[in-house]
């Protein structure tokens, strides 16, 4: 097989070329001749043996070959701007851009306290918000960088996951309900759900199922502010964390909180990258979002809470 001959300068003319719809307006994007544009992209149709444009039609379209090609070069040549720009950065002992995804459960938690961690190791920061599966999602795909999720993924070698912590679930009621057990609560009072469609809310239920429970639902959300809010007002109990609990610390004299039976049920927080990517700065985040959080409890968190 004849050896692919060409480089950056040839895949940036026919983008060119193929997004202004001509050689002339391709060769003024790049500040060349319009000879010098044309006889980069003859080069990678004669280095391929395929004709790449349709030069018939005005404006110039892509071959089915060309159009593959196209699709290809443009990925090539974001990435190969991204890792340039990512060697500078180090230079510089900072990185150019972080695009952070985070379940919503964390973000009114740390969310401020992240941006001011990042804010002199980061030129640029985006953040987004939503439930777990949609962020690993969008990490596989490229379009995040890192994602602070609960650790319920399954081992992958393009995935690298960084503990932060594990915090147990405690069964949360207002404060103004008689003291009862898990069964009692089950059985007598409402249930306030997170949406099954998140990890906390699949962790739960199959707990509950496992212990051979039946909580009956009645108010079901995938905010863990509004869970909260709805217990403040004693509409239903829940079962939920110190971090989930950290929403609202001024709600804590409002609820009562009453321990799992053994073996309890327990989540783990973690950080994931693609494959090694930002390995290092991983651990160095774990370790200060751990730290954030257990600044949050202090002098809020009973012993019996406290995170594993």
């Amino acid at each position: 097989m004849k050896k692919f001959n060409f480089d950056l300068r040839h895949l940036k003319a026919l983008i060119a070329v193929i997004d202004t719809g001509s050689f002339s307006a391709a060769a003024e994007q790049l500040s060349q001749t319009q000879s010098a544009v044309s006889q980069l992209v003859s080069n990678i149709e004669n280095n391929l043996n395929t004709q790449l444009l349709d030069r018939s039609k005005r404006p110039i379209r892509p071959t089915l070959a060309g159009h593959e090609l196209y699709e290809f070069g443009a990925k090539f040549i974001a990435e190969s701007k991204r890792a340039e720009e990512r060697i500078h950065a180090l230079d510089n002992h900072q990185m150019m851009r972080l695009r952070v995804g985070m379940i919503d459960s964390l973000v009114n938690v740390i969310g401020l306290d992240l941006f001011q961690f990042l804010e002199p190791r980061v030129n640029h920061v985006s953040l987004v918000t939503g439930l777990a599966p949609s962020l690993l999602e969008k990490l596989k795909l490229g379009d995040l960088d890192i994602i602070l999720t609960m650790n319920h993924l399954e081992p992958s070698r393009n995935i690298t996951i960084t503990p932060i912590l594990t915090e147990k679930y405690l069964a949360i009621m207002p404060k103004s309900w008689p003291e009862q057990s898990l069964k009692s609560l089950c059985n007598n009072e409402h249930y306030i759900s997170y949406t099954s469609a998140s990890p906390t809310g699949s962790q739960t239920l199959d707990w509950f199922k496992w212990r051979k429970l039946n909580p009956a639902t009645r108010f079901e959300t995938s905010r863990a502010d509004t869970v909260l809010e709805l217990i403040d007002a004693g509409l239903g109990w829940t079962l939920a964390t110190p971090v989930f609990l950290a929403h609202n610390m001024a709600m804590l004299d409002n609820i009562q909180v009453m321990p799992l039976p053994e073996p309890g049920l327990s989540r783990s927080l973690a950080i994931a990258t693609r494959g090694h990517e930002l390995e290092s700065f991983s651990l160095l985040l774990a370790d200060e979002m751990k730290s954030i959080i257990a600044k949050k409890f202090e002098g809020f968190l009973p012993e019996s809470w406290k995170l594993l």
